[in-house]
C-alpha cells in the first residue's frame, strides 16, 4: 500500500493535476479518486468542484472582487470580473468571444476563429520541456508557425512529427518571430538564453515571458526587453502537464494593451482563459498572483506527503483517513490525487517535478522575506523539497517530497 522509502517509481500514465478550494457558501468536494478526469480546466488557486464528464456544478458569477471562475465546457454563459458577458468554447478550437485589452476585464476565452491562418503570429520558443513542448504542439495545432529550441535539441526533435521547426540557436528560433515565448528552468536562464538571441531579435516583437521567476528577475527581463525593443509580457501560466497538453492552461498576464491582438491568439493557443492583471509586465503583477498561487499548491502537496507519512509511521491504513473526511469540508480532490500517486507508486513521469517545485519555493521564501512576512510553511515545505530532490526523487513528480518524510538510512 505505501512505496518503500527511496524507492523510484516506475513510468505510468500519472493522473491529472486537479486543485480546488470550495467558496464557503458552496463547500463541494470530489468523493472519489481522481485517475483519467479529462476536465477541461488547469490549476488556479481559487479551486472548484470538477467532474470528470468536463462539466462544473452551478455556481453564481463573481463580483469585480472575485475574478477566478473555472473554465466551462461547451457554451455556457458566465461573467467577466466587470458583470460582462462571456462565452467560452473551453473545449474546443472553433470561434469563441474574448474580453479585449482592458484591465479588469479578466476572462479572455479562446478565439482561434477570429484569426485567418494566413495572419496567424509566427512564434518562437525557447525551452521545450514538459511546459514548453506542450505549449509549441498546442500552437502549431492553432495554426501558428512555430519554431523551437532546446538547449539539449534531442529533447525537442519528436516536435517535428507535430509541425513544429526545431532549430540549433536560440537566434534561429527567434529570428523574424512576431511573438517569442520563453518557457524556460529560472529567470536567470531566460537571461541568458535571450542574450544568446539578442543578434536575431526583431524590434517591436513581443515577448511572453512564461518562466516563473523570482520578482527581481522580472524586472532584470523587462530592463532586457526594452534594450532590444520589445514589448514584454509577464505570463507565467497555472496548470501542469496535462493541462498543458490539453491546451486548457491559466495564463496570468500583464503588459501593454497595445500589441494584445498580437499575443492574445498565442494566449489562447495555450490556455483555457488568460487573466489580465496590469499593463506593466515590469511591475511582475502576473508573477506575484502565480507566486501566491504557488504557495497555495505546494503547502497543499506537502501536506498529503506528509500526513501519508504520518499513518504509515502510526500502523494507520490511509483508507481510513479519508473514509472519515469522506465528503465533508476537508476532503479535496488535489488531496486524493497526489495521495494516489504515492500510494499507487505512480510518480513517473511528474506532472510537476520535485525539483521544479524545489526553485518555486525558495522564490516564494524569498518573496515573503523581501516584502516582511514569514512564511514558515512555505520555509518548511522548500526544505523538504530539496531534500527528497537530493535523495534522488528530483525528476519525480512533487508528491515524491512525501519520501523527505523518512530517514536515510530507512530509504537504503
Amino acid at each position: 500500500m505505501y512505496p518503500e522509502a527511496g524507492r523510484t517509481s516506475s513510468p505510468s500514465t500519472a493522473p491529472v493535476l486537479s486543485l480546488f478550494i470550495a467558496r464557503p457558501s458552496s463547500l463541494a468536494v470530489h468523493r472519489s479518486l481522481i485517475t483519467e478526469c479529462r476536465s477541461p480546466r488547469s490549476v488556479h488557486p481559487v479551486a472548484f468542484p470538477a467532474r470528470c464528464d468536463g462539466r462544473t456544478r452551478p455556481y453564481p458569477s463573481y463580483p469585480p472582487g472575485g475574478p477566478f471562475q473555472p473554465a466551462r465546457a461547451g457554451h455556457e454563459p458566465g461573467t467577466s470580473g466587470t458583470g460582462r458577458a462571456v462565452r467560452r468554447d473551453a473545449g474546443r478550437r472553433g470561434r469563441g468571444s474574448r474580453l479585449r485589452g482592458r484591465e479588469g476585464e479578466w476572462w479572455s476565452g479562446k478565439s482561434m476563429g477570429d484569426h485567418v491562418m494566413g495572419d496567424k503570429p509566427t512564434v518562437g520558443v525557447l525551452g521545450t520541456g514538459i511546459m514548453g513542448a506542450a505549449m509549441a504542439r498546442n500552437l502549431v495545432r492553432a495554426g501558428h508557425p512555430v519554431r523551437a529550441w532546446n538547449r539539449t535539441r534531442e529533447k525537442a526533435e519528436p516536435l517535428t512529427a507535430d509541425g513544429v521547426r526545431v532549430v540549433d540557436t536560440p537566434a534561429e528560433a527567434v529570428r523574424d518571430a512576431d511573438v517569442v515565448l520563453t518557457m524556460l528552468y529560472d529567470g536567470a536562464t531566460v537571461r541568458d538564453v535571450m542574450r544568446e538571441a539578442a543578434p536575431a531579435l526583431r524590434a517591436g516583437a513581443a515577448w511572453v515571458q512564461s518562466t516563473t521567476a523570482g520578482l527581481d528577475d522580472v524586472a532584470a527581463l523587462a530592463a532586457l526587453a526594452g534594450e532590444h525593443g520589445l514589448a514584454y509580457y509577464d505570463a507565467p501560466v497555472l496548470g501542469t502537464r496535462q493541462p498543458a497538453e490539453a491546451g486548457q492552461l491559466t495564463v496570468l498576464a500583464a503588459g501593454p494593451a497595445v500589441g494584445r491582438d498580437t499575443v492574445t491568439p498565442v494566449l489562447d493557443a495555450v490556455g483555457a482563459r488568460t487573466v489580465w492583471t496590469g499593463e506593466d509586465g515590469a511591475a511582475g503583477t502576473a508573477t506575484r498572483l502565480k507566486l501566491v498561487a504557488n504557495s497555495w499548491v505546494l503547502a497543499a502537496t506537502n501536506a498529503a506527503g506528509e500526513t501519508l507519512a504520518l499513518a504509515k509511521a502510526l500502523g494507520v491504513d490511509p483508507r481510513s483517513f479519508f473514509e472519515i473526511i469522506d465528503g465533508g469540508p476537508l476532503d479535496m480532490g488535489y488531496l486524493r490525487a497526489k495521495s494516489a500517486l504515492i500510494l499507487d507508486d505512480r510518480l513517473s513521469p511528474a506532472s510537476f517535478a520535485v525539483a521544479t517545485a524545489a526553485k518555486d519555493a525558495r522564490l516564494i521564501v524569498e518573496a515573503g522575506q523581501r516584502h516582511g512576512v514569514r512564511l514558515d510553511v512555505a520555509e518548511a515545505g522548500a526544505e523538504r523539497l530539496a531534500r527528497a530532490a537530493a535523495r534522488g526523487h528530483a525528476d519525480e513528480d512533487m508528491a515524491a517530497a512525501y519520501f523527505a518524510s523518512f530517514d536515510e538510512a530507512e530509504q537504503e
